[in-house]
């Protein structure tokens, strides 16, 4: 009993003090091995879980998912068994091994499926609607996303599903439930969750509730050790959002030690927002620390990428541009402009509406256009509103088919449709204006100097 209820101290306080936690947790479970105590050894195991939850323990962590599923298995129990396979789940999100990550799934499954409890079904649906909103299947995503929310609310809480609903929204552009009710209510909860409220609050497009929340937050020391990644990330975005350059300086200082691992909770993950190297970027970015932060958030495109992370690489790369252009080095403008129309072409193909948005703007505003589409682009646009084909439009163009192709595809992310049908109906309801005849290429142009 006595051993159970250190175990229990132990997970009590993994919310107030991480040290007192871990020796709470280490006392629980040297007199629950002395005891040979089952029940004692699966409690402390539990706390061992929770007070090792901040990045410095994620091996640990993967250590005890080991050693419980192997109890679990060993014992026929189902209980210890779903604990080893979450636990192994959440510590290989945030040591970026997304693919071990998602081969915990069936085990997951199985064992919520034989357990037919309210909490094992939850942890199956959350564990799986991470996965998919990672890889970026927002239309699965959603599903899971509402069927979280019931379970949920079955098991008498909402503040994982709004958060991941929240998150959901901020990427597609469409929150479920878009009352303000709903959103405000993100706001609510444990002091030690403010700086995630607030940065939910700020992707959604509430900035004022997200200013209001930022100035109100507490320190980041008190943030519990399991929530720490996720905490520093989004004190990262606040802190570029408002040009808080001492609290960039705090993100960057504690969360660099961390910057080969990926974002996401130490303990009951609901979401992993990929490389850490991304915010480290954006923290150095807003430190005028251009160089350093260009290196950062060229590693988080890359390691993204590996990790089938394509929302997050999307918005590694809209970091990366906006990087660049500000430290305007020779190259860098052009190199901005290229990756933010990349962004707007990738976001059309995820259905990232915000983040087609943003590249867009950025991609006009950086080139220094007016509309969305470059000269060649907007003549190729006229072409395909004829219904010409590929290898037509090449042939008046004097270009090759699969430049052709590639100015199609540009087009299409730019103006985020999906059909060349689209694009002349586009084309049909613009103003008009005189274009040399499409029998025949228009006139060369001078050379073009800077």
């Amino acid at each position: 009993m006595r051993a159970r209820l250190l175990a229990q101290l132990a997970v009590n306080l993994g919310w107030t003090s991480t040290a007192e936690s871990i020796a709470l947790s280490d006392a629980a479970l040297a007199m629950a091995e002395r005891l040979d105590d089952r029940r004692s050894i699966i409690d402390a195991l539990r706390s061992q879980q929770i007070s090792r939850g901040g990045p410095d323990g994620v091996r640990e962590r993967l250590d005890i998912g080991n050693r419980m599923l192997r109890i679990g298995l060993a014992d026929a129990d189902d209980g210890a068994t779903l604990w080893g396979h979450l636990w192994r789940f959440d510590a290989f999100l945030q040591l970026g091994e997304v693919a071990n990550a998602e081969a915990e799934l069936p085990g997951i499954d199985r064992v919520a499926q034989r357990l037919r409890s309210p909490l094992a079904a939850w942890h199956a649906v959350r564990a799986r609607s991470v996965i998919t909103l990672a890889h970026g299947d927002f239309e699965r995503s959603s599903a899971l996303g509402a069927e979280l929310a019931y379970l949920a609310r079955r098991s008498g809480s909402t503040v994982s599903s709004l958060g991941y609903l929240a998150l959901l929204g901020a990427q597609t552009g469409r929150w479920s439930g878009a009352s303000d009710e709903r959103i405000d209510s993100v706001s609510d909860g444990p002091p030690a969750l403010l700086t995630l409220r607030a940065s939910i609050l700020l992707e959604l497009g509430r900035r004022d509730a997200a200013e209001h929340l930022f100035r109100s937050m507490p320190p980041l020391a008190s943030v519990p050790g399991f929530l720490l990644m996720s905490a520093l990330s989004a004190a990262a975005l606040l802190s570029a959002e408002f040009g808080d350059r001492s609290l960039a300086a705090e993100v960057h200082r504690k969360l660099h030690p961390y910057r080969d691992l990926f974002v996401t909770g130490g303990a009951g993950a609901v979401a992993v927002l990929g490389s850490a190297r991304l915010h480290i970027g954006i923290a150095a970015r807003t430190l005028g620390r251009f160089d350093e932060a260009v290196g950062h958030l060229r590693r988080a495109v890359e390691a993204n990428d590996a990790a089938g992370m394509a929302p997050m690489a999307t918005r590694a790369r809209l970091e990366l541009a906006i990087t660049l252009a500000r430290r305007a080095r020779t190259g860098d403008r052009d190199e901005a402009t290229a990756l933010a129309t990349s962004v707007a072409a990738q976001a059309t193909e995820l259905r990232m509406e915000p983040l087609h948005r943003r590249g867009v703007e950025l991609a006009a505003r950086w080139s220094g256009r007016v509309g969305p589409l470059t000269t060649r682009e907007d003549q190729v646009a006229r072409l395909l509103a004829q219904a010409l084909t590929n290898r037509q439009i090449a042939a008046i163009e004097h270009i090759s088919e699969r430049t052709v192709e590639n100015h199609v595809r540009n087009i299409l992310g730019k103006l985020g449709f999906t059909s060349r049908t689209q694009v002349a109906v586009w084309v049909s309801r613009r103003p008009q204006r005189s274009e040399p005849s499409p029998d025949r290429p228009p006139p060369k142009r001078a050379p073009r100097t800077e």
